[in-house]
């Protein structure tokens, strides 16, 4: 699976540096899947860990494209009502417990979804200062994060 997995991404990197010749694709896929192999697996996971993580991925591929189609609406909703009044925030979300990769996968999840930005992390590592275009209940806010964002994220890089 995770040799598919390298070989897949072998070949998009061959077809974004314009490798675009059948050969260019094989060394590609070859030279993925080869990456693949010889990373290392952490100390903290065990390989079948590693694959389930790896098995997760399109599923949380799927739910993000979701969560970003759900927050284009939102955002688009907001545009079209110009005279609705926007209520911005600043929100801290407790993040207790995840390591700096999924610190980071959070953040740019958060950020990558509309009308969010992930503007820091505190020093104690314990919550991610995030700003929202438009906060109603700031409390639900935080809960759909931590609810929803944080248990996915923490799936994915077990």
């Amino acid at each position: 699976m995770l040799m598919v997995l390298g070989a897949m991404i072998g070949v998009i990197m061959a077809e974004g540096v314009g490798l675009r010749t059948d050969g260019g694709l094989v060394f590609g896929a070859i030279v993925g899947a080869g990456l693949i192999l010889l990373a290392p697996v952490s100390r903290s996971r065990s390989m079948a860990r590693g694959l389930s993580s790896a098995a997760y991925a399109p599923v949380f591929a799927l739910w993000f494209i979701w969560e970003v189609v759900k927050s284009n609406v939102v955002v688009a909703r907001i545009v079209l009502s110009p005279l609705a009044p926007l209520r911005p925030a600043f929100l801290r979300i407790e993040i207790e417990g995840l390591t700096d990769g999924q610190i980071a996968l959070l953040a740019n999840t958060v950020s990558l979804t509309p009308g969010t930005l992930s503007v820091d992390v505190s020093p104690d590592r314990r919550g991610l200062y995030v700003h929202f275009a438009n906060v109603s209940d700031a409390d639900a806010v935080k809960r759909n994060i931590r609810d929803e964002f944080v248990p996915r994220v923490r799936r994915l890089l077990a």
